[in-house]
């Protein structure tokens, strides 16, 4: 038994297609737009799936997912970041304030009070100087934060 072929016209391309009698959808072999036909009477509902484009959205939004997390997973290591330099800037503060108070405590014009002396006269000038060049912002800049 042979199928008789209905004639239509693409409704997106304008493409002449002979399809199947029973066929309940095709494709244009000219734009790939799908075609419904509906009984007898061929109506035609349109759908425009572009495979092409869809896949490409799927992996656009796959390749955002990724960056999200990517973004999330860099936030968390900049806030931990964040917390170690804090503890440091308060260490060096607590380490000059007992640097300070041992220097008050000590007999004056000591070996022990020169010495003292000497030692936060150093951490004073020198110690903030880690914690400039490590300082957050710098990390975040070098991180992409």
């Amino acid at each position: 038994m042979a199928t008789k072929l209905i004639p239509l016209v693409c409704p997106r391309c304008g493409g002449a297609l002979q399809i199947p009698e029973d066929a309940d959808k095709v494709f244009c072999t000219y734009c790939g737009t799908q075609i419904i036909v509906d009984d007898d009477a061929v109506t035609v509902h349109m759908h425009n799936y572009d495979e092409a484009a869809l896949r490409r959205l799927e992996l656009e939004e796959q390749r955002r997912e990724r960056e999200l997390l990517a973004q999330e997973r860099l936030d968390v290591q900049v806030e931990a970041y964040r917390k170690k330099w804090r503890i440091a800037f308060i260490g060096y503060f607590v380490v000059v304030a007992l640097l300070l108070t041992v220097t008050s405590l000590l007999p004056k014009d000591t070996t022990a009070n020169k010495t003292v002396s000497a030692l936060a006269g150093f951490v004073l000038l020198f110690a903030p100087i880690p914690l400039f060049v490590l300082r957050p912002k710098r990390y975040e800049r070098r991180h992409g934060g």
